[in-house]
């Protein structure tokens, strides 16, 4: 926990000072509550912005199934799981590589990478340019916080 906490306030610190806003940005439990609500009422994934001080925008996610791979050229990405059960895989190489948008690659799985199980109050840190994806999610879905941390 230490090293993932050095690694995102290296990351913030290194921003220029332009990019980094001196506004704080707050979230009630009830503004999470409802955020987490209309996630899950979406008929796509829709990530929920609930905290916002430029770059950086705190989303809450909910995922009912597994998702297709993908891999951030240029943000590093601090997921945190907030219910729900999962399994996560990091690493590998894409499979079907296609280009999403000029930051980030989707792919239909991966081949290789490390499994990590996500429970209530997990924490993972994928470094920008990891192939990453959500392999399996519990029968209650899961529920997370992503936070995108630009790369240095």
């Amino acid at each position: 926990m230490r090293t993932l906490l050095a690694v995102v306030i290296g990351t913030v610190i290194s921003l220029p000072a332009q990019a980094q806003s001196s506004q704080a940005s707050y979230a009630a439990p009830a503004d999470i509550s409802a955020a987490i609500a209309r996630s899950k009422a979406a008929a796509t994934l829709k990530a929920e912005t609930v905290v916002a001080v430029s770059p950086f925008h705190l989303s809450v996610e909910y995922r009912g199934h597994p998702t297709p791979a993908s891999l951030h050229e240029k943000n590093n990405e601090l997921i945190n799981v907030i219910e729900g059960s999962g399994t996560m895989i990091v690493g590998g190489a894409l499979k079907d590589e296609k280009r999403r948008d000029d930051a980030n690659l989707n792919g239909s799985g991966i081949d290789g990478g490390t499994s990590y199980p996500l429970v209530k109050g997990s924490y993972i840190f994928i470094p920008a340019g990891q192939p990453h994806y959500f392999a399996a999610v519990g029968s209650d879905g899961l529920t997370i916080t992503t936070i995108y941390i630009p790369k240095p």
